[in-house]
């Protein structure tokens, strides 16, 4: 859509479902996700709708039970020329290289690892999800793609899920968060005492920093309004196992549609 006119052009026309478009950083082509028959798959297109080019081939399918419901676009480099993204078990981040065929892990494949995104020094940051019986919390990994720099742990043990974005000086992360009721955006300032505690998740048998009777001197914005940090982390708490539970419920639904709508195509060829 052009910004100054709101004029639209429809730039694939593939006969199924593209989701999550994304746009390279120079302008030239849009990455999105594409599902057809049960298969998740990850492709390119020109900005002036030509070419699309599939760049996976059953990056996530129903029937080896990968996730083929997009919920974050692939992450561009600065160059143009190499994509990030998550693999259909939502355990692996992956790179392609746009003139390469082959996919290279880049995490270490043990945990969850989604939500990849480029930092502007170059480097990659993903999400690692760890679900314990007695808790679950996230970590931020930036991962230097050519091998100069040793990994390093940008946010430790976060009570959020992610996706996550940081700030370009590194001192804010933007989330959201259900802390009001609805899905809204926040905003941390990583540099005010209390600020990182008061994000991180409580490990099992352990007092959480900023749920003790000593509140945080770290604050948080909302849409330019000041949240106490306390409060915020307090309302997650309590609605962090209904957020699962919810997107546990959205995802069975549509698992329950897709075999209902599979089953009705059996019945109709043996009609």
């Amino acid at each position: 859509m052009d910004a100054d006119t709101g004029v639209r052009r429809q730039v694939t026309s593939l006969g199924a479902f593209g989701s999550f478009p994304s746009w390279s950083p120079d302008g030239r082509r849009i990455s999105f996700f594409f599902y057809r028959d049960g298969t998740m798959d990850l492709w390119t297109v020109n900005a002036d709708a030509s070419a699309p080019r599939a760049l996976t081939s059953g990056l996530a399918a129903e029937r080896s039970n990968g996730c083929t419901f997009a919920c974050h676009a692939a992450a561009w480099s600065p160059d143009s020329e190499t994509l990030a993204f998550s693999g259909g078990d939502q355990r692996r981040v992956l790179t392609l290289l746009l003139s390469e065929n082959d996919p290279r892990l880049v995490s270490a494949g043990d945990q969850q690892a989604h939500f990849p995104w480029y930092l502007p020094d170059g480097r990659l940051a993903y999400v690692e999800e760890h679900v314990t019986p007695g808790e679950a919390w996230t970590d931020v990994w930036a991962i230097d793609p050519a091998g100069g720099r040793p990994p390093e742990m940008l946010l430790q043990r976060l009570r959020l899920q992610g996706p996550y974005e940081l700030s370009p000086d590194g001192e804010r992360v933007a989330f959201h968060s259900p802390a009001g009721g609805n899905f809204d955006v926040y905003v941390a300032d990583l540099t005010a005492p209390g600020a990182r505690e008061a994000l991180q998740a409580r490990a099992a048998g352990a007092i959480a920093p900023g749920l003790d009777e000593t509140p945080p001197s770290g604050r948080l914005a909302a849409e330019g309004i000041q949240v106490g940090a306390p409060s915020l982390l307090i309302d997650v708490a309590r609605v962090f196992l209904v957020v699962i539970a919810g997107l546990g419920a959205g995802f069975a639904a549509i698992r329950l549609a897709q075999f209902y709508r599979l089953r009705g195509r059996r019945r109709s060829r043996r009609a």
